[in-house]
């Protein structure tokens, strides 16, 4: 990236972006592919701008409870035994990362 003489530098405010949330373990797969097409996706979009920019990423704590409900509701319907039996046993691996804070969301944004 070329340098920026000062004058242009005072002059760039900088803006954030916040771009949308996801979980990047979905992305993790074992060959590699999917970070890859994640990187691809930022890299393509990020081609066309010409100021310096800085992506940022963190992670956030993530609510768990609308996923809770939602799969106690499928079991209370489910006329399946089993299938009723897997999805408390997902209820209750929601549960536990809900009251672990375990679950988390990575938010990403850029400075521009």
């Amino acid at each position: 990236m070329a340098t920026l003489s000062l004058r242009r530098r005072r002059l760039l405010k900088p803006v954030s972006l916040l771009l949308e949330p996801f979980d990047l373990s979905l992305y993790a797969t074992k060959d590699g592919g999917g970070l890859l097409a994640l990187q691809n996706r930022f890299a393509y979009w990020l081609r066309g701008l010409d100021d310096p920019i800085r992506f940022l990423t963190w992670q956030m704590p993530a609510d768990l409870r609308p996923r809770i409900e939602d799969v106690a509701h499928k079991a209370a319907r489910v006329q399946n035994e089993a299938h009723r039996t897997l999805l408390m046993e997902a209820r209750r691996y929601y549960e536990q990362l809900q009251n672990e804070a375990h679950y988390q969301r990575a938010v990403c944004g850029l400075c521009v």
